[in-house]
């Protein structure tokens, strides 16, 4: 029995919206679950708001193309309408990863809220263009695909060749979305993920021994300061960046006994240092009166005052802990022989500047 134009049209736009909503899973898959997933495996946290966001959009965004793509029906307009999703895709993976990022770990630390502890936005606006452009064409290319597996899954004369259809839309925009993840996320995650391959290393050569010339290429007696601790349970967390380039970064670890930090180079590890003396230290050595230069953390000019006044209210510290580092920055709880309390925050800026020392209420 023949259909009608009417109902081949309906049928059309249905198929449309489903390839749509798979297009959405393969970006998702590929883009989101892949970067939450893999800091997930090396003990690491990932603001699990901003995947969610990006989940949910990318399914909207490509459900909405897809429906539309195959509403008008022409092979041009899909063409154009693939592309302004590519561009939504790219634009997004930026927003959410090097802006948004702020605000989603503010979300689940609000003790870090109102520090911007990732400064992105310079190395975003200078690859922005880039992103938009290769992620755009692909996303294009693959909305070629997107229309004829469409009519594919229509003409198919069973639900087998339809459901494969569908199928291959989640493997093309897969595709689309390791691309961008590989452009985007992987030089945000790279540093996670190196010192998290150094501490199994560690592991390994524990339990075998490696060659001397090995274990020096490899860089292992960069973890040397953090002794047994890093064969203990720990977290790995975003350090500090360079806001040019990101090709210097951190990453900081927390470990049962306190924290300590891991600095790279290009994804190479160079040293790591524990927190008691890389921070504790220096800001104790300040508050007992010594000069900032001597104690190697810088004070800035517009907040020397306020610092100095700071400094002459806790009267001596007689605790500090750190609370929670993330970013560049370092909170650092100081008790007062006096009995107050206070929280001071390092930032970790090529030079340790602190930024204030605040009474803590309550």
């Amino acid at each position: 029995m023949r259909r009608s134009i009417k109902e081949n049209q309906a049928e059309m736009r249905r198929y449309g919206l489903l390839a749509g909503l798979c297009a959405g899973l393969g970006f998702s898959l590929a883009l989101w679950a892949n970067q939450a997933f893999s800091l997930w495996r090396v003990s690491s946290e990932y603001p699990w708001p901003l995947t969610i966001t990006g989940v949910l959009l990318s399914l909207f965004v490509c459900g909405l193309a897809g429906w539309l793509a195959a509403r008008l029906d022409h092979a041009f307009y899909a063409v154009l309408i693939w592309l302004g999703v590519g561009v939504f895709e790219g634009w997004l993976a930026i927003r959410l990863n090097y802006y948004l990022i702020n605000q989603f770990a503010e979300l689940l630390h609000p003790e870090l809220e109102g520090l911007t502890i990732y400064p992105f936005e310079l190395y975003a606006r200078l690859f922005l263009g880039v992103v938009l452009v290769i992620i755009g064409i692909l996303s294009a290319l693959a909305g070629i695909f997107q229309i004829y597996l469409v009519e594919n899954a229509i003409n198919a004369g069973s639900i087998v060749g339809g459901i494969t259809a569908l199928v291959l839309n989640i493997v093309i925009f897969a595709a689309v979305g390791f691309a961008a993840d590989y452009i985007v996320q992987r030089p945000l995650r790279e540093p996670v993920m190196g010192v998290a391959s150094m501490i199994r290393l560690a592991e390994q050569n524990r339990e075998r021994p490696l060659s001397l010339t090995t274990a020096r290429e490899m860089h292992l007696r960069a973890l040397k300061p953090l002794g047994e601790q890093i064969f203990q349970p720990y977290k790995l967390y975003m350090g500090a960046y360079d806001p040019n380039s990101i090709m210097s970064s951190s990453v900081h670890l927390k470990l049962q006994d306190g924290w300590a930090t891991c600095h790279l180079f290009e994804g190479s590890l160079n040293f790591c240092e524990l927190s008691e003396k890389a921070y504790l230290q220096k800001l104790d050595c300040w508050l007992d009166g010594n000069p900032d230069y001597y104690c190697r953390v810088k004070i800035p000019e517009e907040s020397k005052a306020v610092l100095e006044a700071a400094k002459a209210r806790i009267s001596g510290a007689s605790s500090l802990e750190i609370m929670e580092q993330r970013g560049d920055a370092v909170l650092i709880d100081v008790g007062s022989q006096e009995g107050g309390q206070y929280r001071c925050i390092l930032r970790l800026r090529g030079d340790l500047v602190l930024e204030s020392c605040s009474a803590v209420d309550g």
